[in-house]
């Protein structure tokens, strides 16, 4: 009740743009600390010139997060201050069944959102990327992304968001909690048909072409009784020059994808070790862990936004004469989102966690450890990642320790 007598849609937006601006204040702070004189561990990573390319790097992405988060920010309170979100929803009131014009609602302002990033995605990736030779995208393959990408949004998102505004107009008060099981059981799902059915939409998939580098890798997985459905190179040279390795799938449905790019900048010595690094999280149960605690995070979110969207002021202050509740789940989502930030804290905190843990594992069970250090070197050098992010950038937004802080346990491992 005091919640609902003390905020209007002025308080909202002005907490909406608080939060963004603590936020902006965050990201200028973390690059203020990458200037600083790096640690004793990283000293030697870069020279002169590769230092200055590196805070040049993070300058121009820096310069652009604020712009950009400054144009969105101020995209939405002009949206909310014209009553641009009850224009939509009047203008496809044609539409009488209200769980199937909640599902076109949101499909609309997801379209809408994302045509209006196309310039900013299209600097980052032409201008910016371009500039320190990340960029490998054609503009064919933009167009085709983004074609591609909404589609999805349509075919898989249309079922998804007509089951989940079901629930908010046939059981009310319970809905949150048929809501979580409901979405619980699509992420599982999707865990499934993401690496095999949608993933080779947007990139080719091949058996490693480097025989030995295959050899040595299946070798490895059968000495640490890992068994895997599929080893995999991924075309990621045709978008960026940055490297990556990741596996995926649950159970017997193990497969490890690596980029080509990843192939070219490593070693095999190196690649092996990040890849036990990945195998670690199989094995200490990270997978099943982060499910369950992902499981929790959005059953504890699906609550509170459940609570907020049940109440008649937030349609009050937004202008909208109708009342369902999936409209009320939707507004809230739109306007609440920075209250989710407690428990992404908790998730990162896991997610570092899990990292450390990971490495160790990779410590102990490849031959040779310091090949892990090597590698995360290479790929750091290799990406221009920042090498000293502030403490309070680390703890509210990273899911993966510094290397500097990486480095520092795998050596306390020695």
């Amino acid at each position: 009740m005091v919640l609902q007598m003390t905020l209007n849609l002025n308080t909202v937006i002005g907490l909406f743009i608080g939060w963004h601006l603590f936020e902006m204040g965050i990201s200028i702070l973390s690059y203020l600390n990458e200037k600083k004189p790096l640690p004793k561990t990283l000293n030697h990573l870069l020279n002169q010139t590769e230092r200055q390319k590196s805070l040049n790097y993070q300058k121009d992405r820096l310069i652009f997060g604020l712009f950009s988060q400054a144009f969105t920010l101020t995209l939405l309170v002009v949206c909310l201050k014209l009553f641009f979100f009850v224009f939509l929803w009047e203008k496809i009131s044609f539409i009488n069944q209200v769980t199937f014009r909640s599902t076109i609602y949101v499909l609309i302002l997801l379209f809408l959102s994302d045509l209006i990033m196309i310039p900013f995605s299209y600097v980052s990736q032409f201008k910016i990327e371009k500039k320190y030779d990340f960029n490998r995208m054609t503009h064919r393959t933009f167009i085709l992304d983004f074609l591609k990408g909404n589609l999805l949004k349509i075919v898989i998102g249309t079922p998804i968001l007509y089951g989940l505004f079901s629930f908010y107009e046939n059981f009310s008060s319970q809905a949150w909690w048929y809501a979580w099981l409901f979405i619980t059981v699509v992420q599982i799902l999707l865990i499934y048909l993401v690496p095999t059915w949608i993933m080779p939409l947007f990139n080719k998939y091949e058996s490693v072409k480097d025989e030995k580098l295959k050899e040595e890798i299946e070798a490895f997985a059968e000495k640490e009784n890992f068994t895997l459905s599929g080893l995999f190179q991924m075309d990621g040279s045709k978008r960026s020059s940055k490297a990556n390795a990741f596996l995926t799938g649950f159970g017997k449905n193990k497969r490890i994808v690596l980029f080509d790019t990843l192939i070219d900048s490593l070693n095999h010595e190196q690649i092996l070790a990040v890849l036990a690094h990945e195998m670690g999280h199989f094995k200490r149960k990270h997978i099943f862990k982060g499910l369950i605690l992902s499981t929790a995070t959005l059953g504890i979110t699906l609550f509170v936004f459940s609570k907020i969207a049940q109440s008649p002021w937030i349609f009050k202050i937004t202008g909208f004469t109708e009342t369902p509740p999936s409209l009320g789940l939707i507004l809230t989502l739109l306007l609440f989102s920075p209250l989710s930030v407690p428990l992404s804290i908790v998730s990162n905190l896991f997610s570092r966690k899990f990292e450390f843990e990971a490495d160790e594992y990779s410590f102990k069970s490849f031959p040779k450890p310091n090949a892990l250090i090597e590698g995360l070197q290479s790929l750091s050098k290799n990406h221009l990642s920042a090498l000293q992010p502030h403490p309070l950038k680390v703890f509210l937004e990273y899911s993966h320790p510094p290397l500097s802080e990486r480095i520092r346990a795998i050596q306390d491992l020695k």
